[in-house]
């Protein structure tokens, strides 16, 4: 259940709740994680070394702009600065992620693993050799042509421009589709009593309202939890969640993005090998 779904919560008291309910949550909160929630106010990115939705990424001298198999320019998605926000145990504190996808209607996604990617991944770890220069009259060119794709993105110049993202500290709870909070729902399900489902989706997602997203964490699924495959229960960390945002970025019909990664390659700071998601 996505965010937007969530009904208002029951008037039960704490001391009324069912063994059932308070047994979940206690599993779940042994779970929480620190993350950054993600705001975009949809103000235009005015650095090229700042953290942005969408826009030109900032790339080293020598390396080139993206592109698939066919020579198509990819779409920029996101542009995270690490040194933008409060440090988070086990990832960067500088340099800079960017994901890219390639043109199409599933905006990123396969459906089989195994499947050729089709997004890309770049970490920078020095920002500072990075610039957001001119990506050449033939690749430009085709940039500006890319204004009929189909994108997440809410505004026309995306391609161009990107929107400026700030950041705050939470602790974060798994989502009620985690795979493993899903296991204790189902075998505590028949006990709960009426209203306290609502509650569950409530207390578990209460603090992922953030407008944009989040870096870290725990996911939200608005189907399945993915990571329930066994081709990637080996992607266990949750990089970040884009969400839907009024006139900034929407997903299908308001559903949620995720980058996943090894603890690993996470650990080498090596994200050539991620996990890109999306459902509504």
């Amino acid at each position: 259940m996505c965010p937007t779904e969530l009904e208002q919560s029951t008037d039960i008291k704490p001391e009324d709740r069912s063994a059932a309910f308070n047994e979940i949550m206690e599993f779940a909160t042994s779970l929480a994680l620190p993350a950054n929630l993600m705001t975009a106010d949809g103000s235009d990115a005015t650095s090229p070394h700042q953290s942005m939705i969408g826009g030109q990424p900032a790339l080293p001298p020598g390396v080139a702009y993206p592109t698939d198999a066919n020579g198509k320019p990819m779409v920029h998605l996101v542009q995270i600065n690490f040194a933008e926000m409060p440090p988070l145990e086990g990832f960067p504190t500088s340099g800079l992620l960017q994901v890219f996808f390639e043109q199409g209607d599933l905006m990123g996604l396969t459906f089989e693993s195994g499947a050729p990617k089709a997004h890309r991944t770049l970490f920078h770890h020095d920002s500072s050799v990075c610039l957001r220069a001119p990506l050449g009259a033939e690749t430009f060119g085709s940039m500006h042509d890319m204004s009929d794709v189909i994108v997440p993105f809410e505004w026309d110049n995306w391609y161009e421009t990107g929107k400026g993202l700030s950041f705050k500290r939470e602790q974060l709870l798994p989502s009620a589709s985690d795979h493993r909070v899903d296991k204790v729902f189902d075998r505590l399900y028949s006990e709960l009593q009426d209203g306290e489902e609502d509650d569950l989706y409530n207390k578990l997602d209460e603090k992922k309202y953030s407008p944009t997203g989040f870096i870290g964490g725990h996911p939200i699924f608005c189907q399945t939890d993915i990571r329930a495959n066994p081709s990637y229960t080996g992607y266990a960390v949750c990089v970040f969640t884009l969400g839907a945002q009024h006139n900034v970025i929407v997903w299908g019909d308001l559903g949620e993005m995720t980058l996943f990664i090894r603890p690993s390659d996470l650990a080498e700071q090596d994200f050539s090998d991620t996990l890109y998601d999306w459902s509504c």
